[in-house]
């Protein structure tokens, strides 16, 4: 799969403004340069602590950086989520707490697309969101919210909605309601949302439909909950 096929998708139907924020833009500083808008990561509440989720395949775009591998030490001086088109603070994020300095940076990464920072501030209005216990059922509208490149000028937080079929290993498979995968990009990382407001999915990638066309196909949590589990006994 080429990687200008899976990079930075959304749900869709036609957008609708949400009133809660739940997504803001990767920026990423570097000793030299920095990268404003790396895809998208949200707040995530797990027991007492808040924890800040994005995609890992978001790290493909620091690879004119350097990075190589899932580790960021001595690369990236500061990370930080920023509310999309607001000036009301940002979340500045500590330790990437699932770095590997033995994961290679390529294509592989897709089959456990996701990376948890530790949270050093939060000055945003961002919601911390939950993981849902239960897994979504098929005919189950997931909605995710977020903002794309094309529309980042102007875009607070838009909301785009499919609808779940079934799952594919850790991926969740949906059809989008009104819109190809792949035109939205920006929304990798951004949290997929069962009816409750938990933590489903988080945008990733797409896949072939055999009967025709693709489906939107977000990475699902069970790899991130059983991180968060042998995180919470150690």
């Amino acid at each position: 799969m080429k990687l200008n096929t899976i990079l930075l998708l959304a749900l869709c139907s036609c957008p609708a403004v949400a009133t809660e924020r739940y997504s803001g833009a990767n920026h990423i500083q570097f000793q030299h340069s920095e990268k404003p808008f790396v895809g998208s990561g949200f707040l995530l509440q797990h027991g007492q602590q808040v924890y800040a989720v994005t995609a890992k395949h978001v790290l493909f775009e620091t690879m004119d950086q350097g990075i190589d591998h899932i580790n960021i030490d001595g690369q990236v001086t500061q990370w930080q989520l920023k509310p999309f088109n607001e000036d009301t603070g940002v979340v500045t994020l500590g330790k990437l707490l699932n770095a590997n300095p033995a994961e290679a940076l390529d294509m592989a990464v897709l089959a456990d697309d996701w990376l948890l920072f530790a949270v050093k501030e939060n000055h945003s209005r961002l919601q911390p969101l939950r993981l849902a216990d239960e897994a979504p059922q098929a005919g189950d509208e997931l909605v995710t919210h977020g903002c794309t490149y094309q529309s980042q000028a102007t875009c607070h937080q838009d909301r785009f909605k499919g609808h779940f079929v079934r799952m594919e290993g850790d991926n969740l498979l949906l059809k989008l309601n009104d819109a190809e995968p792949g035109t939205l990009r920006g929304l990798s990382g951004a949290p997929v949302l069962n009816a409750a407001g938990e933590v489903v999915g988080i945008v990733s990638n797409v896949l072939p439909d055999p009967d025709g066309g693709h489906y939107f196909a977000p990475f699902g949590t069970g790899p991130l909950k059983s991180f968060l589990l042998d995180e919470s006994t150690k």
